[in-house]
């Protein structure tokens, strides 16, 4: 189903609202980024995201961009619940709440999503896209919060955010479309913070990750389990052997009762093909994809991406390889990355380019880790001089002397 955004809708588009609305989360998106990023530099990485949907929604959109039908579904169900002359609170118990939100669990929350937009600002095409420009602000933020605990300095995790917020995949799925994909962003980033978190032994992290867990249930009830088995793998790799084996065995635990669980394997038989080529092409398509050249007109907004994707992907595989080889706690996020598109290489019937965002999100970090393979850089060093780094001593010489920095 494709969106009527006639020129009428996009004129209707550029009111009060609309101007008033990008000026809100201009304001809300500094004020969240106030504690990590100079109010300067907030001000601009905020004003382009919001800049970028606001050319788009008040110049470009003409409803040849979509999803299938799903962000008109999401949309249309928005503002069903919001003519039904409930408020954001009484909803859930009337019929239309239930049935939209409760009976409906994998698309209730983006229903209830974008009712609260719809309401905020007013019954149009980008108000819960202005509200996912907040949900990858948050996003963000979880990774900041994430790469200081790994021991990564502030200048380096104020770049990995400000990264992060312009990326191409960050800005494709939450700048023109109301997809569930800002609210999948979000939530595993959460829940990557908290699990991150317990394997720091900080307790406080159980309760929101449960938290997490639950909310998965209403959007994509596989991610935490993918995020969680990816993480412990790649921990194997980085730990003290105990514990190593300790995360071998849940992870071993975890595949044998998925296994023998009904349920499961019923999922497994119908959904899942165990076919040698088909599993290889679909691996390639999950580091590979979208190819520019096979990409069609109603998805051109991930045109840009997909070019600059393939063009950074020598330089992420690296990055990889220095993770791997430094023992990076980056490694569990190789570790997320390979386990998110193991399982969708072998579900070729249901993959699309959307369902592999989690493992997206991965790659954009290790391309920052080319060029700072020590994740124990302190301030001090990094503010010496610009270009002048202390390199982890078993990087590349090759590296090291493009990086400018002693042999």
């Amino acid at each position: 189903m494709q969106i009527d955004l006639t020129w009428t809708t996009l004129l209707n588009s550029l009111s009060y609202p609309f101007f008033i609305g990008a000026l809100a989360i201009w304001i809300i998106g500094i004020v969240l980024l106030s504690r990590t990023l100079p109010i300067g530099m907030s001000s601009v990485v905020v004003g382009a995201k919001i800049l970028i949907s606001a050319v788009y929604f008040s110049l470009l959109a003409d409803g040849s961009w979509y999803v299938g039908a799903d962000d008109a579904q999401y949309f249309e169900a928005g503002l069903a619940l919001v003519g039904s002359g409930f408020h954001l609170l009484n909803i859930w118990a009337t019929p239309i709440g239930q049935y939209l939100l409760l009976e409906r669990e994998s698309v209730g929350l983006i229903h209830y999503w974008n009712m609260i937009w719809l309401t905020v600002l007013e019954t149009e095409y980008y108000a819960p896209v202005f509200g996912n420009i907040l949900l990858s602000i948050l996003a963000g933020l979880c990774w900041f919060k994430i790469l200081r605990n790994f021991g990564f300095s502030l200048l380096f995790s104020q770049g990995a955010l400000i990264f992060f917020l312009l990326h191409w995949t960050t800005i494709t799925w939450t700048s023109f479309l109301d997809l569930k994909e800002p609210l999948v962003m979000a939530g595993a980033s959460l829940f990557c913070l908290c699990l991150f978190g317990l394997l720091q032994r900080r307790w406080i992290m159980f309760i929101p990750g449960i938290a997490c867990f639950a909310v998965f249930a209403h959007l994509r009830f596989y991610i935490p389990i993918l995020i969680t088995l990816g993480v412990l793998g790649g921990n194997i790799l980085l730990t003290d052997r105990p514990i190593r084996w300790l995360a071998l065995l849940i992870i071993i635990g975890t595949g044998l009762y998925l296994y023998f669980s009904g349920v499961i394997n019923m999922v497994v038989s119908e959904l899942f093909v165990f076919d040698a080529p088909t599993v290889v092409r679909g691996a390639a398509k999950q580091i590979l994809s979208p190819l520019p050249w096979q990409i069609t007109p109603e998805s051109t907004y991930q045109l840009l991406g997909s070019i600059l994707h393939l063009l950074m992907l020598p330089v992420a595989l690296f990055g990889i390889l220095l993770s791997i080889r430094s023992r990076s706690r980056l490694t569990m996020l190789l570790g997320v990355a390979l386990v998110v598109y193991s399982v969708l290489a072998l579900t070729p019937n249901i993959w699309t380019p959307r369902h592999k965002i989690v493992g997206d999100m991965m790659w954009i970090f290790f391309v920052l880790n080319l060029a700072f393979p020590d994740l124990h850089l302190t301030d001090w060093d990094l503010k010496k001089k610009f270009g002048f780094f202390r390199m982890s001593p078993r990087c590349p010489v090759c590296i090291r002397l493009l990086m400018g920095c002693p042999g």
